[in-house]
């Protein structure tokens, strides 16, 4: 059994500033693992790539230079990231570009692991990770940046669509055609950006909007401060809905507010589906949101657990993102290494 003092499981975005946060806090390289699949940067990496940004290009390149082990130098990237204005914004796989580089950095540097890993049992001082195909391996602290997956709705007999489907504008009109009368459910950017290709790209009959809470849009002010950050819609989807949405709509769509109430009626005739109604993580394990500390050495981080904090109205949000994640982790991994 390999032995270590630091293993990070999952290398997306979040498990990538966990191993960058680390090397620069001073932890010995050798001594962290490094376990994903592929470290092809996850999700983010492998399905998102078609999907718009609702980040500015700027903000990726200050998660890009958050931490010194990434030895990330922009004028030496090559990268097609860098010729697009820091103040505009972009589909996702520019940014996962940048992102398999700076993995391949760190993983010459700790010990990288190929492997899923089935389970993480306790075992003091530390605990003990099974993988599949590769061993088990042991470490006295682990961080779980194991990210999370779309949640879904039991519509009966009714197609359900994949949501990483449903946001690309290059598989989406491969399975939604003329004739479809397609249910989109929720009001976030990803339901947003559904309607937004279905409507543009997909020979679709009708689109039924079913949603719980009236948009929301983000606000950027004269000073550089943001309302609504981390809740509302940004960048190019939000320009869509703003012409689309708050006013008349387009013909072949229409919205239906949903509080408690079956849909039953205005679902009747409706061929395909897409749930667009958040995420759940992976491992559904308590945690505490304002440190990640999950049990004694057992720490989370990124989609999977997010850092839960006051937003400028004092209602309590997720903070999600490349950004908000490599900002998170330099402020919690010390209180990680205090905490044993």
């Amino acid at each position: 059994m390999q032995q270590f003092e630091w293993i990070v499981v999952g290398a997306g975005p979040a498990g990538i500033s966990a191993v960058g946060t680390l090397l620069d806090e001073g932890v010995e390289p050798r001594s962290i693992a490094w376990i994903d699949p592929a470290f092809a940067v996850g999700d983010f990496g492998m399905r998102w790539g078609n999907v718009p940004s609702n980040t500015r290009v700027g903000d990726f390149y200050a998660m890009f230079e958050a931490c010194r082990s990434f030895e990330f130098d922009p004028k030496t990237g090559g990268f097609q990231l860098d010729r697009m204005p820091k103040d505009g914004w972009c589909d996702l796989r520019y940014v996962a570009e940048p992102l398999r580089a700076i993995t391949e950095r760190l993983r010459a540097k700790v010990a990288s692991i190929a492997g899923y890993v089935t389970s993480c049992d306790s075992e003091p001082p530390g605990w003990r990770l099974q993988m599949r195909d590769a061993g088990e391996a042991r470490a006295r602290n682990v961080v779980l940046a194991v990210g999370a997956r779309p949640r879904t709705l039991d519509l009966g007999t009714i197609e359900t669509i994949p949501l990483d489907v449903a946001m690309d504008r290059e598989r989406l009109p491969e399975v939604c055609g003329r004739g479809d009368t397609v249910a989109v459910f929720g009001s976030s950017h990803s339901a947003v950006l559904a309607m937004m290709i279905l409507l543009e790209s997909c020979e679709v009959a009708r689109v039924a909007n079913f949603y719980r809470s009236p948009l929301c849009f983000a606000v950027q002010f004269a000073d550089a401060r943001w309302a609504y950050y981390d809740s509302g819609l940004k960048g190019p989807v939000a320009a869509w809905a703003r012409r689309n949405l708050s006013g008349a709509l387009p013909p072949k769509l229409q919205r239906y507010l949903v509080n408690g109430r079956s849909p039953a009626a205005q679902l009747a005739g409706c061929t395909k589906a897409i749930a667009a109604v958040g995420f759940a993580p992976r491992m559904d394990l308590e945690y505490d949101p304002a440190t990640g500390i999950i049990a004694p050495g057992l720490f989370g981080c990124g989609f999977a657990f997010p850092e839960v904090a006051a937003d400028e109205f004092g209602r309590p949000v997720q903070r999600v993102g490349l950004i908000r994640f490599a900002r998170y982790l330099a402020r919690v991994v010390p209180i990680w290494r205090s905490s044993r």
